[in-house]
């Protein structure tokens, strides 16, 4: 079985980083990728959000370097928690585990 998650897109913002009670760092960011196709003579795209974490040494990096607009190459996990919320409802979310975070444009 394998969860491979590739995405190639921009950061909406810049990264976040925090630490474990452990104090281990890890940086948080959201980014977009875009799909773009025709159907007929219209041009459609779709876009999505992903949500990023990435830990350590290279949380560190990425929240140190990376700016909004900057865009990454990420390869990860894609992790999905879930958690009942004050009201009793499931919730859900899913974020992407980064194992690799390459620059490919910095924004300054």
């Amino acid at each position: 079985m394998v969860n491979l998650s590739i995405l190639v897109g921009n950061l909406v913002d810049s990264p976040d980083l925090k630490y474990t009670k452990e104090g281990t760092p890890v940086a948080h960011f959201d980014m977009i990728t875009s799909e773009t196709w025709s159907d007929g003579d219209r041009k459609k795209e779709s876009t999505e959000r992903h949500h990023v974490e990435v830990w350590r040494g290279r949380g560190e990096a990425c929240a140190k370097i990376l700016t909004k607009g900057s865009l990454v190459y990420v390869l990860g996990m894609k992790i999905t928690n879930k958690w009942d919320d004050d009201r009793g409802q499931t919730r859900y979310s899913t974020v992407i585990r980064a194992q690799d975070v390459k620059f490919i444009s910095v924004k300054k």
